[in-house]
């Protein structure tokens, strides 16, 4: 993990000496507050797509929600790693 913020960091333009500056925590803590941010606006979208085919297409709508809310547990449950 710590590699991987180090690379992320770099990518994003940091140069090289930031990291001891903050620190890999501080990063570390950067990175799971943003990557918290994009699951709750993904969960977020996933609340506002339940039932919005019920009337266009009702056969469907049951499989559609189904499979909502499989992505709503799949992106909550990488919150808890």
């Amino acid at each position: 993990m710590k590699e991987d913020i180090i690379a992320m960091a770099r990518e994003a333009g940091f140069a090289d000496g930031v990291a001891e500056i903050v620190g890999l925590e501080g990063f570390a803590r950067f990175a799971a507050l943003v990557a918290a941010a994009e699951r709750q606006a993904v969960l977020d979208t996933i609340d506002e797509l339940m039932g919005m085919e019920r009337e266009r297409h009702p056969m469907f709508s049951e499989g559609y929600d189904h499979a909502l809310l499989h992505l709503k547990e799949f992106v909550s449950a990488r919150g808890q790693e």
